[in-house]
């Protein structure tokens, strides 16, 4: 397996107000079939969300089998037609060949990830850096709906000092040892960033990388896991969210085992706008 530790999988996303996000491997094998397409991770630790988050996008299996909830990541509607979410949610993980569109929809604006609008998927674009020696750099993704979302768009900016707060969502797992603890219902955490040095774990693929953020699991008991892969990290400006992070990845065999890794959305904006349009 390329890299170590994902945060998707068929979970669900959580929203996080006390952030604190687990390994640098992808957690996408509890249901896997071996074919690497199972990459998700949940918020532990967290609360149920405060708020409802209408921009905050569930990718779904179509046919969920043994799964518990259809739940495989989490995203951002950034645009009518487009999700921002991470690449190891539309790509396998050992050599970052895209899914099949056709196999997944997506559900937004509701905190429920069994509610709200449900919309098809056209395609999924990975950033070229993605799937290559390099292995996790780049963890960036987006998705193209068949049809515009009705919910409003949220807005993405550069991320907040250190030591300011910030909050983190999602619909995974809420025990890292449970495959059936995925959240139906969105959790939140609230945590803050870290030097870039406290997520060097020294390990080839799971290193953290100029385009990535470093993120805190309080006391390694808090954070994301499977099933919260691609949602946001985000912060208030005014009384508004903007979102400035994606769920990556963590340095351990297991959620909450280091801090988590988040792909840094500013760093890579110049692709967001050109794919996009």
């Amino acid at each position: 397996m390329r890299r170590k530790f994902a945060l998707t999988a068929a979970a669900v996303v959580v929203a996080v107000a006390a952030l604190g996000v687990g390994g640098m491997a992808y957690a996408d094998r509890e249901y896997g079939s071996g074919n690497g397409d199972d990459a998700s991770t949940k918020i532990i630790g967290g609360q149920p969300a405060s708020e409802e988050y209408k921009f905050h996008a569930s990718m779904q299996y179509k046919e969920p089998g043994e799964r518990p909830n259809p739940q495989r990541c989490g995203g951002s509607l950034i645009a009518p037609e487009w999700v921002l979410t991470a690449a190891h949610c539309v790509s396998k993980v050992e050599d970052g060949a895209l899914l099949n569109p056709a196999d997944y929809h997506i559900r937004i604006g509701s905190n429920d990830n069994l509610a709200g609008e449900q919309i098809e998927i056209e395609s999924f674009t990975t950033h070229p850096y993605w799937a290559t020696d390099n292995e996790s750099v780049a963890d960036i993704a987006l998705i193209k709906l068949k049809t515009a979302a009705k919910e409003k768009p949220v807005a993405m900016s550069g991320h907040p000092s250190g030591d300011k707060p910030i909050r983190i969502i999602g619909w995974g797992r809420t025990d890292r040892d449970d495959p059936n603890s995925i959240s139906q219902q969105a959790q939140e955490l609230d945590t803050t960033l870290l030097n870039f040095d406290d997520c060097k774990f020294g390990e080839p693929g799971f290193d953290i990388s100029p385009g990535d953020l470093c993120v805190d699991t309080p006391d390694g008991k808090a954070g994301p896991c499977s099933g919260d892969s691609g949602s946001p990290a985000m912060h208030k400006v005014g009384d508004q969210w903007r979102i400035f992070g994606i769920t990556s990845r963590g340095g351990g065999d297991k959620c909450l085992s280091t801090p988590e890794v988040y792909t840094n959305i500013d760093w890579w904006s110049d692709w967001i706008a050109e794919t996009t349009g």
